[in-house]
């Protein structure tokens, strides 16, 4: 909930900048923001999980929790634990939430873009 607040924020100023930048021209200014717009915003948020779970092991809402991301195996974290885990939670999301609930059955509190990754969330 915390990070999905703070890449919200930051879609906010992306599209923002985009807004100033098309001020000039009025017939530019549409309900939907163009394509272009929103894979910015895409890929704003895939690297904000990206070098947050890479660098850091958390994100700024699991510091607050006091959690970080580990692989289940006990290896480091690498590209592919965090590409897989980002790509998984699209997949819950477009599952409207099926992935998440799988947390509820599963005897480590694994969701599915867990399982999917090799990772899992520990307390510290």
């Amino acid at each position: 909930m915390y990070d999905s607040l703070l890449v919200i924020a930051l879609w906010f100023l992306t599209l923002l900048l985009f807004a100033m930048a098309s001020a000039s021209d009025p017939e530019s200014i549409r309900p939907t923001p163009p394509l272009y717009v929103q894979l910015v915003c895409g890929i704003e948020a895939f690297l904000f999980f990206y070098f947050f779970w890479m660098f850091r092991g958390r994100t700024l809402g699991m510091m607050a929790w006091h959690t970080h991301l580990a692989t289940s195996s006990g290896e480091p974290l690498r590209t592919k634990h965090v590409v897989l885990r980002i790509f998984g939670a699209i997949v819950n999301l477009a599952s409207l939430g099926l992935g998440y609930l799988w947390i509820v059955i599963d005897k480590h509190n694994r969701s599915f873009s867990d399982l999917f990754s090799g990772t899992q969330i520990l307390r510290d």
